[in-house]
């Protein structure tokens, strides 16, 4: 189990959705968030388009 488990683990008990900002250094998160089925996770290419 990784560290992002561990996160990702902590998000669903207090939270149902996630916004992120995807890229190199968070790949590990966004794993670890795909493959959970508890939270809504909302993925922006780049933060241009988050602000929208």
């Amino acid at each position: 189990m990784k560290l992002s488990d561990y996160v990702v683990r902590f998000l669903e008990e207090i939270t149902d959705c996630v916004f992120l900002v995807s890229g190199g250094g968070i790949m590990h998160l966004v794993d670890s968030l795909g493959r959970t089925k508890k939270l809504n996770t909302y993925c922006t290419h780049h933060e241009q388009s988050a602000a929208i």
